[in-house]
């Protein structure tokens, strides 16, 4: 077969219009470039049609095979879908390496954050040092301001390394934010930038 690439570091796709038989086609290839720390897939509607799951379910297949893979961006590339699915989640909890990840702009919604805090559950310990989230549609009126500052503030607790999180853009609210502000201080003692 191909022979493996073992320099290449960085790969920055972002906005290329890629559509789900391009991933496919892009998670073969990440499979033989083992040494990448950075992958950025932002602006591809990755998720449109009914193939996008197969190439989500494609692409963190590769992703997760990655030991090295550092900073991932998956920006509006349609991702709430696939969240829904249950095979996500263990995908998901197989990035715990990761430093960085781009999340926003994908509607995700407060379900998706239940299967974000079900995947982290599943290891000890997260990596990240930033989280982007926002630009999403967490609402305190779909779930009570209380327990979306929990699933929220859960899910940035299992990442005790992280500096960053944003949370810009989505509906928490003032009755939301209070819960949040106090939560999130006790479960990120090295968080230094909330964005909100």
């Amino acid at each position: 077969g191909p022979a493996a690439n073992r320099t290449l570091k960085q790969i920055d796709l972002g906005h290329n219009g890629m559509f789900p038989v391009s991933i496919v086609r892009l998670s073969q290839g990440l499979r033989l470039s083992m040494g990448l720390r950075t992958v950025l897939l932002d602006g591809n509607p990755i998720g449109a049609g009914p193939s996008g799951s197969d190439a989500f379910d494609s692409l963190f297949g590769a992703l997760s095979e990655m030991q090295s893979l550092a900073n991932l961006s998956l920006a509006n590339t349609g991702l709430n879908e696939w969240f829904m699915k249950s095979e996500s989640t263990a995908l998901l909890a197989e990035l715990h390496n990761l430093k960085a990840l781009d999340l926003s702009h994908n509607g995700l919604t407060n379900t998706s954050l239940v299967v974000l805090q079900m995947s982290m559950a599943l290891v000890d310990r997260w990596a990240l040092k930033s989280l982007n989230l926002g630009s999403n549609q967490f609402s305190e009126r779909a779930e009570g301001s209380s327990l979306l500052a929990e699933q929220l503030t859960n899910i940035a607790g299992m990442c005790s390394d992280l500096h960053s999180l944003s949370l810009s853009h989505n509906d928490i609210g003032m009755h939301g934010l209070r819960p949040l502000m106090t939560t999130l201080a006790a479960a990120c003692p090295r968080l230094q930038q909330l964005h909100l």
